[in-house]
């Protein structure tokens, strides 16, 4: 790969999923300790917004799966019992444009 990582975002969690003309949108968000919800809980906000090809969510979906394993065999994580689903749940088709979508 040619070129450097120039920036580095954290994040708390993912949040919203969502397909969107064609591309699947992973939003990022951060926890907002100084703000609290009616339960108590730190508030989160939007971070990143992260739009990408199918075939580039195939490659994400692997490598992640690759990371996960790493983590397990150094004691980090523990396996998920049950064990994740091979299939993910059919996410409805948003029309381009709706959303907030870029």
């Amino acid at each position: 790969m040619e070129g450097s990582v120039t920036e580095n975002i954290f994040v708390d969690g993912l949040g919203k999923l969502h397909v969107a003309g064609g591309a699947a949108r992973l939003e990022f968000f951060v926890m907002l300790p100084s703000s609290q919800d009616a339960e108590g809980h730190p508030s989160v906000a939007p971070r990143l917004r992260v739009v990408m090809a199918p075939e580039a969510l195939i490659h994400l979906h692997a490598a992640m799966r690759g990371l996960v394993q790493q983590f397990v065999a150094r004691g980090i994580l523990r396996p998920m019992e049950p064990a994740l689903p091979e299939t993910v749940p059919e996410m409805p088709e948003v029309l381009a444009g709706a959303g907030g979508g870029r």
